[in-house]
């Protein structure tokens, strides 16, 4: 993203730049979206935070994996929680150790970490999907 800011003089610049941009995005695979609302920051989100970018790096997955510091999720007595797109899997009461089991399992194995996702207690069923 810092290549990004630097100084535009004309409309060419600005064409340029946003089709490097679009361009970076087709290599991303998945986006990972913690949400940085009240609740969740009570609930130490930005400790899963930075375990996530650290595993993002670590692991070599920084042009395939965008990273977002959203706004409240939602169901903030769950938090902190993490939607990981295009899935829209929904994990709450995230750690910095579930987040880590995210990356290698979910993003990099492809296996939805469902034992982390919302228990719906009526039912006693874990519903991974948002939305």
């Amino acid at each position: 993203m810092a290549k990004y800011m630097q100084r535009l003089r004309t409309v060419e610049d600005l064409d340029r730049v946003r089709d490097e941009f679009k361009e970076s995005l087709l290599e991303i695979t998945h986006t990972i979206i913690v949400c940085g609302g009240t609740g969740c920051i009570s609930s130490k989100c930005g400790e899963v935070m930075t375990a996530l970018r650290k595993q993002v790096m670590l692991r070599g997955l920084r042009d395939e994996v965008r990273i977002v510091e959203s706004g409240c999720a939602g169901l903030c007595a769950l938090g902190p929680i993490v939607i990981v797109q295009p899935e829209n899997t929904f994990y709450v009461n995230m750690t910095p150790t579930k987040i880590i089991q995210v990356v290698d399992r979910h993003i990099i194995g492809g296996y939805i970490q469902e034992e982390y996702t919302f228990l719906d207690e009526a039912t006693g069923q874990h519903i991974p999907v948002y939305g």
